[in-house]
């Protein structure tokens, strides 16, 4: 059934007071009717209080810093159940103060433009932190209603659901304070909840020991690299010779930076091979925006390409089978590694799982070819300081950065001894393989959310 048919009197009894289409779609009467088949309230019974950053006049007085007192959390930081870690905006004490939103452990903050309803719960390295007016602040009764339990209900295909059916706004989807808490939210036996909270926080341990194991293969490669003994100078000006922008076929300031010529004379002093010798690229294709359908095999972007994995979302784009058939050549295969070369160029993974899908034409598929430089200390590498220093140097464009694969060919990779090249690959295997192990307990919660509200539907019919 593709369309409802609704009662006059039924559209007087909604506190949303709609009479949108959308909101009465078979599919959102359908999620409404599942979650209301056991116990049910709206979330503002459950919640101490749901607010957001307040008055716009508080932005008069506050100034953003690298580093400082509080983190400031806006939407691009909240990474769905956890807060990123690579927070870049921080405000002093004394503007933390006087702000009259202040967060806490276990609060949820839910993102309120944008990526309607994608959330996170607040952990005890979070603090302290505030948040921009995009977010909105859940305080829970915890005897009422598990936190953890909560944020697992939102990033189900009902709490997705339920978000996408509130949202107001053609270009830029909103919720108001309002609408959050008319949610409809399912009240499970608090022993269910615990078990939920359990697997939710497992999962965010092991998501902070994986990102523990990524930082320690880090640090020591810059340690056995020297990198920690560079003083990269910043001086005033910087000059350079004819003869050397002749040879080098660059005229642009930026290319002869003190730091430049620092790590140059670095890489000089260690073993280095170029990445041509090391590795064959092929680069990937671009279809054209006319070959894109709305589902299908995977149109890998640069967007999609992470250091730690392959990050897929709404915005991902698809071809049909036809096309993928045709172009499997660009298809990336277990063990390879994927480059990107526009946009974000330099970062660096190495696949292991099977990627159904091509590669676009800002991504470089690598296959090694000198078998003693493990393929996850590749990557370790060109993710480093040491490389991307390099390719930050050499790659050119106004508005998109392009890395061009005379350059890419030319990437200086240092070789460490194989003990240390097989050390540092299993330090990197370790944090993915426990990501994935953190991934899979969030799965498994959220898919005995759903099988709960499922079951108890299919009792009531």
């Amino acid at each position: 059934m593709y369309y409802s048919i609704i009662n006059r009197t039924d559209l007087e009894l909604t506190s949303e007071k709609r009479i949108d289409a959308d909101y009465f779609s078979p599919i959102s009467l359908g999620v409404e009717k599942q979650i209301k088949s056991q116990s049910h309230n709206k979330l503002k019974f459950f919640c101490q209080k749901i607010t957001d950053f307040g008055a716009y006049s508080q932005m008069n007085f506050i100034e953003y810093l690298d580093k400082g007192f509080a983190k400031f959390i806006r939407n691009q930081d909240v990474d769905g159940t956890s807060i990123k870690n690579n927070i870049t905006i921080y405000i002093s004490k004394k503007v933390y103060e006087n702000l009259s939103l202040h967060l806490e452990k276990d609060d949820l903050l839910v993102q309120r433009t944008g990526t309607i309803g994608k959330a996170a719960i607040i952990q005890e390295h979070d603090l302290p932190s505030t948040a921009n007016q995009n977010l909105a602040q859940i305080k829970l009764y915890h005897k009422k209603l598990n936190p953890y339990f909560l944020i697992t209900f939102f990033n189900s295909k009902f709490g997705v659901n339920s978000f996408k059916r509130l949202q107001t706004g053609n270009v830029q989807p909103w919720l108001n304070l309002r609408q959050i808490e008319n949610l409809i939210i399912p009240f499970p036996p608090i022993v269910f909840q615990k078990k939920i909270e359990y697997l939710i926080k497992e999962s965010l341990r092991l998501k902070k020991l994986s990102k523990s194991l990524y930082t320690q293969a880090q640090q020591l490669l810059e340690q056995e690299l020297g990198l920690d003994k560079i003083k990269f100078e910043k001086p005033v000006g910087f000059e350079t010779s004819f003869s050397e922008v002749v040879n080098n076929n660059r005229v642009d300031a930026d290319y002869y930076q003190t730091k430049f010529r620092s790590l140059e004379k670095h890489i000089r002093n260690i073993n280095t091979k170029p990445l041509s010798q090391i590795a064959n690229f092929t680069k990937g294709i671009e279809v054209g925006s006319s070959a894109y359908t709305d589902e299908g095999k995977l149109f890998l972007r640069v967007s999609n390409v992470k250091k730690t994995g392959i990050k897929t979302g709404s915005s991902d784009k698809y071809i049909n089978n036809n096309l993928f058939s045709s172009l499997q050549i660009f298809q990336p295969e277990i063990n390879e590694l994927l480059l990107t070369k526009d946009g974000t160029p330099g970062i660096c993974y190495v696949v292991d799982e099977i990627i159904d899908g091509i590669i676009s034409g800002g991504i470089v598929k690598i296959k090694i070819i000198d078998t003693s430089v493990p393929s996850e200390y590749l990557a370790l590498v060109i993710n480093s300081k040491i490389c991307r220093m390099q390719v930050e140097r050499v790659c050119s464009g106004a508005l998109i950065v392009h890395w061009k694969p005379g350059d890419i060919s030319k990437l200086q990779i240092p070789i460490l001894s194989d003990g240390m090249m097989k050390k540092l690959s299993k330090l990197v295997a370790k944090s993915k393989q426990v990501k994935r192990e953190s991934q899979q307990l969030l799965n498994q919660a959220k898919t005995r959310v759903e099988q709960l509200i499922e079951e108890a539907a299919g009792k009531n019919e």
